[in-house]
This record gives C-alpha cells, sequence and structure tokens, in this order.
C-alpha cells in the first residue's frame, strides 16, 4: 500500500502547463494545439475557455476519483 493511503482517502496529482510562448488568436491553431495533446493523453477529453486567462484541457473529474 502506498504511505499517502495513511493520510487520507482520495489523493491527485494536479499538473498545469504553462507555455512561455503567446499562444495565437486564431481559434483552429488553438484547437490544432489541444488535439496533438489529446493523442498524447486520450483520457483529456474536457476542452474550455476561461475567460481572459487561457484555456482549459483536462481529464473527467469523476473518472479520476474511480482509478
Amino acid at each position: 500500500m502506498h504511505e499517502y493511503s495513511m493520510l487520507s482517502d482520495d489523493y491527485f496529482i494536479n499538473l498545469n502547463l504553462c507555455t512561455e510562448m503567446t499562444l495565437p488568436s486564431s481559434r483552429d491553431t488553438v484547437l490544432n494545439f489541444f488535439e496533438r495533446v489529446q493523442k498524447s493523453f486520450p483520457s483529456m477529453r474536457n476542452f474550455y475557455n476561461r475567460g481572459e486567462s487561457g484555456f482549459i484541457l483536462e481529464e473527467d473529474k469523476e473518472e479520476i476519483g474511480q482509478q
């Protein structure tokens, strides 16, 4: 058993990827970038815009808890 199981019933890893380059404002270019990421990580299905702070691509939170 993992050492974390003594401290908590549920745990996860949160990873934020920050790019140093400015992303183009063209919607097709941004979608193309996230499609490439999804090919490497197929479980990442939720894509949405968080206003001015950027775009988000993440896994289903319910599925993460079941693993």
